[in-house]
């Protein structure tokens, strides 16, 4: 679980029950900052202010946007991990059995899939992740935790 350190600290109960059940976090910077847009040290101060907030070494770029000199600057710290699936579960346009659809289409071994949990989707993705998880276990592809 990549997690926003604002959300930490606004739902420490939720953060500490993900630990708490064996899943591995991940910093996902404190405000969701654009990389293209946030200079150096601006950027890099929101992800160490997360890191105050969320252990490890798991960084994921919010929006998949982060500028070299940005890599630079937490390479030495942060393991940064990108994707290469989003089913724009966050977008409302996106209606139920389009995130099924499109991981069928999409995924294949060594995938790393992007969900999210915002208020505006939850329940959507609440809802398609049994079809996920079912499609992925009749086609022998396996979840795996990311190592920090």
């Amino acid at each position: 679980f990549f997690c926003l350190g604002r959300n930490v600290e606004k739902y420490p109960e939720i953060f500490d029950r993900i630990q708490q059940e064996g899943h591995v976090v991940g910093n996902h910077s404190y405000s969701h900052p654009d990389g293209w847009r946030t200079g150096k040290t601006k950027y890099v101060e929101d992800i160490e202010r997360a890191a105050k907030l969320i252990p490890g070494t798991l960084f994921r770029p919010p929006y998949g946007r982060i500028r070299p000199i940005q890599i630079k600057a937490l390479k030495e710290r942060y393991q940064i991990v990108m994707w290469d699936f989003m089913c724009w579960d966050f977008k409302k346009r996106t209606t139920e059995g389009d995130c099924l659809k499109s991981v069928k289409k999409y995924c294949r071994s060594g995938s790393v899939i992007i969900f999210h949990d915002t208020n505006n989707d939850q329940g959507r993705i609440i809802s398609e992740l049994p079809g996920i998880i079912d499609w992925f276990e009749k086609n022998d592809l396996n979840f795996m935790k990311l190592s920090c």
